[in-house]
């Protein structure tokens, strides 16, 4: 059964209106008062923090600063905590180089980290931890601020061995809601879900709704099917239509992705959705495939 609903021009218009959800703060400690410490070559500092919500760490702001130096390369873990301490566990690491280490007098220093896509829950404690390697042996200082951050402290690492500061860096963490994850039908009454990778046509991909996804707040344009974008009939708008494809009393989003000989591999055995709503939420949805030779 179908639902007469068509996402036609108006609703096409509304679509270049929609925006990615921005990533929240989660923890700070800005309060920057007097006094602080350095880190030199090869040192390593981390500062424990606890998480207030679940979600994507996206980013870290740090009250690191340099005064001139330009070479060397200054290292990110996200390291787990035991006993209050940073321990062995690397959650995720990147590398930056010196020179994004914000100048004096700057306050704080942001390092994206989205890439590492570490999902955290709430109450999870961690670790930021810093190394600095290879510059010219100018300390960088870091701020801080008495012991003024209740979940947690900043330490250093001497002779092997984590000892604390009894105070905190400055520092700001910022998190971005985890992706809904959605039910999705490749080939709508197929399976199995075989298509050929030939550059013609499109691929039908229906993603259920559920008590968790109205399919009319679904923004056709933000989507993406194994790098596959959904085909555009010119004023028209996308090629998207409500339907009814299961058995629950749900709508559903029929969508026509354009092929692309390029994007498949004979093998691949699985294809993932991705897409956000209007209000910016993201959400996620993976099926089963099989590429036809």
């Amino acid at each position: 059964m179908h639902n007469a609903l068509r996402l036609g021009p108006i609703a096409s218009l509304l679509l270049f209106t929609s925006a990615l959800a921005a990533p929240q703060l989660d923890q700070s400690n800005d309060v920057l008062s007097g006094g602080g410490t350095a880190i030199g070559n090869l040192e390593i500092v981390g500062q424990v923090v606890k998480a207030g919500r679940s979600g994507v760490l996206t980013s870290v702001d740090f009250s690191l600063r340099r005064f001139s130096d330009t070479l060397g390369n200054v290292t990110l873990q996200l390291r787990g905590v035991s006993d209050g301490k940073p321990n062995a566990t690397i959650l995720g690491a990147k590398v930056f180089p010196v020179s994004a280490i914000s100048l004096l007098p700057a306050g704080f220093t942001s390092f994206d980290i989205e890439s590492l896509n570490l999902t955290l829950s709430a109450g999870d404690s961690f670790a930021i931890v810093f190394s600095i390697a290879d510059h010219s042996g100018t300390p960088f200082p870091i701020g801080l601020t008495g012991d003024t951050y209740p979940d947690g402290n900043l330490y250093g690492l001497f002779g092997g061995n984590w000892g604390s500061f009894s105070q905190d860096a400055g520092f700001r963490t910022f998190v971005e809601d985890p992706l809904l994850q959605v039910g999705i039908d490749v080939k709508p009454g197929s399976d199995p879900n075989c298509f050929n990778i030939n550059d013609h046509g499109v691929i039908p991909v229906a993603i259920l709704g559920s008590s968790d996804l109205y399919v009319n707040d679904i923004d056709p344009l933000s989507l993406s099917f194994g790098g596959l974008a959904v085909r555009v009939r010119g004023k028209k708008g996308p090629l998207c239509g409500v339907e009814y494809v299961n058995d629950d009393p749900y709508h559903d989003l029929v969508c026509q992705f354009e092929d692309d000989a390029e994007n498949w591999a004979t093998g691949t055995e699985e294809a993932t959705l991705t897409g956000t709503l209007y209000n910016g939420s993201g959400f996620t949805g993976t099926d089963a495939i099989c590429i036809a030779p």
